[in-house]
């Protein structure tokens, strides 16, 4: 999500804001995690040490840039908005006035649809698999073909 370099103002939500903190942390957790193993293949002789490589190989670490719950706080006002009644393109211009620190709006909830369109899309891959039962594929499909009727 890009993000005008302003303080946050727009709504807030409590679980969202719980959950992003879980999710920080295990982030960073998994980024040392990452960082400590590489450390230890330079300690045990694993790989070469004389390189000029050094910062390339911290850059390619995973995790290492925190996730915001922004997007989230989008998405959902932008959701309310429109189980409120207000039509999509309402919703989306009532969700742009709460957000003025959003660079773009739309852009961003198209980037949300994206990510949940690919998240179905695992789902339905872990459904051929045999990894989840049906009921949660027809959940999936029941919230994704809702969501599709309310795009702007």
């Amino acid at each position: 999500m890009e993000l005008k370099s302003a303080q946050w103002s727009g709504p807030l939500n409590r679980d969202l804001l719980s959950f992003n903190s879980f999710v920080k942390a295990l982030n960073r957790s998994y980024r040392n995690l990452c960082e400590m193993l590489t450390l230890s293949f330079f300690l045990n002789g694993l790989v070469k040490k004389e390189r000029t490589d050094y910062f390339d190989i911290a850059e390619s670490l995973p995790y290492s840039f925190d996730n915001n719950v922004a997007l989230g706080l989008v998405c959902k006002f932008y959701l309310e908005m429109v189980v409120e009644g207000n039509s999509p393109l309402q919703a989306l211009q009532l969700t742009e006035k709460t957000f003025p620190v959003c660079k773009s709006v739309k852009k961003d909830l198209e980037n949300g649809f994206r990510f949940w369109s690919n998240l179905v899309e695992a789902v339905h891959t872990l459904y051929k698999a045999k990894s989840i039962k049906k009921d949660t594929l027809t959940m999936f499909i029941h919230a994704n073909d809702w969501l599709e009727s309310i795009k702007f």
